[in-house]
């Protein structure tokens, strides 16, 4: 029975001792070679930290060396310079350290398989290797831990990569394509989730991925809508907005300004708002209807075609509601007009301290040689010099909004809150693509034209 243990424990030392031998030799690759590699896999996918420590000069102990950030491709590129110069031959330690092609990618599949059970952060990887190295590195534990086994295992890849080991005919974009049992495409031999997901050509697009991979985890700031009122109206627009459950600021929503007539026109906007489409941003326009060029260029984009070509979108503007011409019906209108009661707007002024009759708005209202909005034809009828305009909108919602709290049930809406309601919905269901796939589905809806 003894006899029978001692077999047992010995040959067990024999396998740990071979084990413990094949890491030693190992590490003593990855000491050879790990120079060539860090500068790589402690980038962020994008730029990477170039040391130059300028001959390796040394005073009392201490190392001169300069740190510059630099573009991935031209560390790649540098590599690849040093390997056709003679300066580094992967083929040459490849034999020197006795190891085969074959016994390389073992250990890297290895590596690759004990992390998936040891990193506690294991389901983030594929966010993680985008963080900043210096941030990587603040992690505890088996996490920080983990994070040098992933060193040696991208170190392993790239090392079989620059053996003239063509790893993407065998569909292996990254290690854990090795551990991926799901079924392949036929032309990629990727798997079939991660082509249908990415594509080939966006796993070598680090920008793009990673704007998926914030979707995926719910964390790019980018809006999902963008607001362009004339000046100041957004603020109380704003409040609409968050009295009907839509908090902007968690919604997701920017409002900007249009100052001016010449800060609008199809030649200035048309290409940024195709451009906000093609990252699923929702562009919407609220304008007075002042006969103005503002008004006048917004129509124009109803009819526009896009400029830039752009798989399945083909208009400017996909839908009339994205731009909200108050009371364009009428020769002129505005903000105030279309929304708001000749009583509110009295109630209004009350607040500035300037007194004026409902009769006296309705008279200005309804004048048919007026050439400008409601509030501005009260402001030089009357000669108001101190009116603060973007408080008397905020007033006019306020007012309209107690009135709501009084009276929850009222089936009436003014065109603010009926776009507001309408609006908020749409921006809430646009959620942002995880992958090509996704953001297909979301363009085939025809929201972003």
């Amino acid at each position: 029975m003894r006899s029978g243990w001692q077999k047992t424990f010995k040959d067990n030392r024999k396998t740990i001792k071979k084990q413990v031998e094949n890491f030693n030799k190992l590490l003593l690759l990855l000491l050879k070679i790990q120079d060539y590699y860090f500068p790589e896999i402690r980038s962020d996918k994008r730029v990477s930290e170039f040391r130059d420590y300028n001959g390796a000069n040394a005073i009392e102990g201490t190392f001169f060396v300069t740190k510059s950030n630099v573009l991935l491709n031209y560390i790649q590129k540098r590599r690849k310079e040093l390997i056709k110069n003679g300066h580094f031959n992967p083929l040459k330690v490849l034999s020197e350290s006795k190891f085969t092609i074959e016994e390389i990618k073992n250990w890297t599949r290895q590596l690759s398989s004990n992390l998936k059970n040891f990193d506690p952060l294991e389901s983030w990887c594929s966010l993680i290797q985008y963080i900043d190295y210096s941030k990587r590195q603040k992690l505890k534990g088996n996490a920080l831990l983990a994070q040098d086994f992933y060193e040696i295992a991208d170190i392993l890849f790239l090392f079989l990569e620059d053996l003239v080991e063509d790893l993407s005919k065998q569909g292996v974009s990254d290690v854990s394509d090795w551990l991926d049992l799901s079924s392949r495409d036929e032309k990629t031999k990727l798997p079939n989730w991660k082509e249908k997901k990415y594509g080939t050509e966006l796993l070598y697009q680090p920008r793009q991925m990673l704007e998926f991979l914030c979707n995926e985890y719910r964390i790019n700031p980018k809006p999902r809508a963008i607001i362009f009122t004339e000046g100041d109206e957004w603020k109380a627009i704003k409040k609409v907005f968050d009295f009907y459950g839509y908090k902007t600021e968690l919604l997701e929503i920017e409002f900007r300004s249009i100052s001016g007539e010449g800060n609008f026109s199809l030649a200035n906007w048309q290409c940024f708002i195709e451009y906000m489409h093609e990252k699923q941003v929702l562009i919407y326009f609220l304008l007075d209807n002042d006969t103005s060029r503002i008004t006048k260029e917004a129509k124009k984009l109803f009819k526009a075609k896009r400029k830039f070509d752009f798989p399945q979108l083909r208009k400017v503007i996909p839908q009339k509601d994205r731009i909200i011409i108050w009371g364009k019906r009428k020769k002129i209108s505005s903000f105030e007009e279309v929304n708001f009661t000749n009583s509110d707007i009295k109630k209004a002024f009350i607040k500035q301290d300037i007194i004026i009759s409902t009769s006296d708005i309705d008279f200005i209202k309804k004048n048919s040689a007026r050439r400008k909005g409601l509030i501005e034809a009260i402001k030089d009828g009357h000669s108001i010099e101190n009116l603060n305009k973007p408080q008397l909108d905020k007033d006019l919602v306020n007012i309209v909004l107690e009135k709501r709290r009084k009276k929850p049930d009222i089936k009436y809406k003014t065109p603010l809150e009926n776009f507001v309601i309408k609006t908020g919905k749409i921006i809430l269901l646009n959620h942002q693509p995880t992958g090509k796939h996704h953001q297909k589905m979301n363009f085939d809806t025809g929201l972003m034209g």
